[in-house]
């Protein structure tokens, strides 16, 4: 397994770019079976940093799917993503 850890590679606008692609195809053709991606935001007021993953409209599904396209080379994996919200948005009332 793989646990999530942030990458940084992420475009601006939080979209999936060709080296996190790069970086997830080399995790899951060295054999791990479970990988979690670094934390994303699922809505714009939560990103907190330049390079996190967004999944928070569908213009992101292109490069997730990406993410997740097995290559033949690969053994079975699953892949997971971790999606967190920025402390001040989470839970404003507590």
């Amino acid at each position: 397994m793989r646990s999530a850890t942030w990458d940084g590679t992420a475009d601006t606008s939080g979209a999936v770019t060709q080296n996190s692609v790069k970086i997830y195809q080399a995790l899951a053709t060295g054999g791990i079976g479970l990988i979690v991606t670094g934390y994303s935001f699922v809505s714009l007021p939560g990103q907190a940093n330049s390079g996190q993953y967004g999944i928070y409209n569908d213009k992101m599904i292109p490069g997730w799917k990406a993410v997740v396209k097995k290559n033949p080379q690969e053994r079975r994996q699953n892949r997971d993503a971790d999606c967190s919200r920025r402390g001040q948005f989470a839970l404003p009332h507590i």
